[in-house]
Order: structure tokens, then sequence, then C-alpha cells
């Protein structure tokens, strides 16, 4: 009789990994779980190997054996890092190995520095609008973070053509639990028209009214001539008897207010259209 080989491929299994937190202080153990299954269900034989590699590519593993339920748990004490774990699957007589997806999780020194003191700005009136020459005002608020105190000083970034910027109080001082406030003011300035000399203007320069006639008689007729022709080089521009200075162009405008204190800087917008 002949002899033959029979080749039997095991099934494939999966290892699924999950952490109690993904952060914890230095000397905290940090609990982890892989679950082993395959196609029949969870595997109840085989060892589980966890592998928790640090920033600086330091590598600590520990093997653990499957439980009944197929389940492998590891109460890891890591030194102050940022780890990237793994748990992998040495496979057994029917299902062949895997490896985990990774998992991050951090462990912070216990002296480690809280979240940086901060503040935050909150202009009250966003957005609105304002006539030519009127004056469009809002409430700003600075409210402390992570216990900051000081003082913060309040600016305008670009502004429009003939508009201004103005504060309450321009520097204000905040501490915890009690928000500063100020108002700033966006002016805006008018269309004008301001009438020029007109005809009698000119002449009432020169001296020519009722009671000044006998008075250029005296003066003969030079400075007659000489009106007459000033006279009619005015009427020419007749036309041209007003001087009128723009206002405000009307629009949308973003105008950005900064809030500055030592090394901390934040920006608001406040949105004006001028009617």
């Amino acid at each position: 009789m002949g002899s033959y080989q029979q080749t039997v491929q095991k099934a494939p299994s999966v290892v699924a990994l999950s952490a109690n937190s993904t952060s914890v202080t230095v000397g905290t153990p940090l609990g982890l779980t892989a679950t082993a299954t395959g196609s029949q269900g969870v595997l109840s034989s085989g060892t589980i190997i966890f592998t928790a590699t640090d920033s600086a590519s330091n590598i600590t593993t520990a093997t653990v054996p499957i439980q009944p339920d197929g389940t492998a748990g590891w109460q890891a004490t890591l030194p102050t890092s940022v780890y990237t774990i793994t748990a992998s699957f040495g496979g057994n007589s029917d299902y062949s190995p895997s490896l985990s997806s990774p998992l991050q999780a951090t462990v912070a020194s216990s002296t480690s520095a809280g979240p940086p003191a901060d503040f935050t700005l909150i202009i009250t009136a966003a957005t609105g609008a304002v006539r030519q020459g009127g004056t469009f005002s809002s409430a700003v608020q600075i409210t402390s973070l992570n216990g900051f105190s000081g003082d913060v000083v309040l600016s305008c970034g670009t502004l429009p053509d003939t508009t201004g910027c103005t504060f309450a109080n321009q520097s204000v001082h905040v501490v915890p639990g009690a928000p500063a406030s100020t108002t700033v003011a966006i002016t805006t300035m008018a269309t004008t028209v301001n009438t020029l000399a007109g005809l009698g203007g000119f002449l009432s320069l020169l001296g020519v009214t009722r009671r000044s006639r006998r008075a250029i008689i005296i003066r003969k007729y030079l400075l007659v001539a000489t009106a007459l022709l000033s006279i009619a080089a005015l009427a020419s521009c007749g036309a041209l008897r007003y001087q009128q200075t723009n206002g405000t162009p009307k629009g949308t405008y973003a105008i950005q207010i900064t809030a500055t204190s030592r090394q901390i800087s934040h920006q608001g917008t406040l949105t004006i259209t001028v009617q």
C-alpha cells in the first residue's frame, strides 16, 4: 500500500485587549484583560503574552495562562511613560496564534503639574448693526481657568476707515471665581455735507454790499473790474457749492478683539454691519 500525508490547518483565533484605564499615576497598577476566541467560542487553553513598549522602546512582558472563560489578566505596574500595549495568543492544538490591536496607555508622575493657568474671552454681543455716525457697544467678559490670576489687557485689531474702538477699561484684573467685565465701543462717522460760500458770500468778501457801493465807486473802476472777473470765474463753477465728507463705508466688518496677559493671548471676533 502507498503512504500519504494529511495536513490539518488550524482554525484562526482572535485576541481582544482592554484596559481598566488608559491613564494612571505611577505606582497604580494598569489593569489589562485579553480575551481569546475562535470559531467555536472562547478558548480555554493556551497562554497570552502581554507586551508593553514605552516611548524609549523599552519592553516589558508578562506571560499569563488563559482561564476557562477565555480571558487572561495582567495588573501591570509600570514606570512613568507612554506605552503601546499588545496581547498575543501563542496558539494551541486547534487554533493558530493571533495578535491584538495595540492599546495606548499613559503612566504619569504622581507630582505632575495640572493643566496650566488660563482664561477665557467672551464677547457678549458678538454681532450687531449700527447706522453711520452711531456707536455699537458690547460687554466683554474674562473668566479665570485653572487658578489664573492677573491683569488682562484688551485691544482691537484692524478697523475700517473712520472707525474707532475704545474700552471702558482697557485692562481688567481677573481672579479665580470672579469674572471681570468691561465694555467695548465701536464708533462710526456719518457722511456730512458742508455748503461752500456762494456768489453772495464772495461779493461780501470783496465789500460789494449795499452799504459799500459808494466806497467802490470812490476806489474807481479797477477794483470793480477785478471783482467782475472773479465773479465770472466763480459763476462758471456754480455747481461746486458744497463739500461732502464721507463717513464709515457701509458694509459688514469683522473686528478682532484680543485679550493678553503675559504669554497668554486669546482672540474673539466682533462682527458689525454699518448701515
